[in-house]
C-alpha cells in the first residue's frame, strides 16, 4: 500500500473515531469536558449545555466535518444547514465566554499564585513514567524551559507525545504525532507523518492541542491525572487506527 492510500485510510478512521468519541462524551454527560476550569474545552461544555438534545447530537458532525476536511471529502459527506448554523452559534458564544473567562482568571491571579511550572513538569514526568515508562523507547528533554518528549513504537510507527510548559498563562499542553522512524537528512524530519496534533481537544474538533491554564498547586494532580487518562486512551486505540497500515506494509509511492 502506498503512503498516500494509507494516509487517506487513516484520515477516515480517525474522523470516524473522533465522531464516536464525541458522541460518547455527550451520552455520558461530559465526564471529561466538565473537568476543565478554563479554555476551549470548558467553553464547549458551556455551549453544549444551552443546546437542545437534538442539536447536541448534531454538534459533533458540525465541528468534526470542519476539522477533518480530507476524510469528509473521501466519504462524500457535506455540511448541512443545521451544522453550519451551530458552528456560527458556537463562534458567537465563544467570544462572550472568552471575555468572561479572562476577567475571572485575572481576578484569580491577583489574589493567588499560580502553580510553578517546574513543579508541574516534574509531576507530569513522574506520572507518565509510572503509567507508560515501560512502553517508551526514548525519553528526552528538549528546549530551554524544558519540554518533555516521549517516544514509543506501535505497528512499526513512532508515537511521540510532547508536553509543553511554555506560555505566560498556559501551563501544560500536549499532543501526539504518528511518524516513521526513518528521517531525512540533515534535519532529521520524519519521512512520513501519518498523524499530528492528536489530543483530547482534537478528538472533539475544537483545537489541535489540549491545554490547562491558570492552575493552582491543588490543581496539579487532577490536571496530571486527566492528561494521563487521555494519553492512555490514545495508546489503547492507536493499534486499532493503524491495523492493516503497519509501517512495513507501506511504500513511499
Amino acid at each position: 500500500m502506498t503512503f498516500e492510500k494509507a494516509k487517506q485510510e487513516f484520515e477516515v478512521r480517525y474522523y470516524l473515531l473522533a465522531t464516536s468519541e464525541f458522541e460518547q462524551e455527550i451520552d455520558r454527560s461530559f465526564p471529561n469536558l466538565r473537568t476543565f476550569k478554563t479554555g476551549s474545552a470548558l467553553r464547549l461544555y458551556h455551549f453544549i449545555q444551552q443546546l437542545e438534545k437534538g442539536d447536541q447530537l448534531i454538534l459533533p458532525h458540525s465541528l468534526l466535518k470542519r476539522a477533518h476536511p480530507k476524510a469528509v471529502e473521501i466519504l462524500g459527506e457535506n455540511c448541512s444547514v443545521e451544522e453550519e448554523e451551530l458552528r456560527s452559534q458556537r463562534r458567537e458564544f465563544n467570544l462572550s465566554e472568552i471575555v468572561t473567562e479572562v476577567c475571572a482568571t485575572k481576578l484569580i491571579g491577583e489574589n493567588n499564585k499560580f502553580a510553578n511550572k517546574r513543579k508541574i513538569r516534574k509531576s507530569i514526568l513522574n506520572h507518565f513514567k509510572e503509567a507508560f515508562g515501560s512502553k517508551c523507547i526514548e525519553l528526552e528533554c528538549v528546549g530551554l524551559d524544558p519540554e518533555l518528549k516521549f517516544r514509543m513504537k506501535c505497528c512499526g510507527w513512532i508515537l511521540t507525545t510532547l508536553f509543553d510548559f511554555g506560555g505566560s498563562k498556559r501551563q501544560i499542553h500536549y499532543g501526539h504525532t504518528i511518524t516513521s522512524e526513518t528521517t531525512t537528512k540533515p534535519h532529521g524530519i520524519p519521512k512520513m507523518i501519518m498523524g499530528r496534533g492528536i489530543s483530547f481537544n482534537a478528538w472533539l474538533g475544537i483545537s489541535g492541542q489540549t491545554q490547562w491554564s491558570y492552575l493552582m498547586d491543588e490543581d496539579i494532580e487532577p490536571a496530571c491525572d486527566a492528561a494521563m487518562k487521555f494519553c492512555g486512551h490514545f495508546f489503547e486505540i492507536a493499534p486499532k487506527l493503524l491495523k492493516g497500515l503497519e509501517f512495513e506494509k507501506i511504500t513511499e509511492k
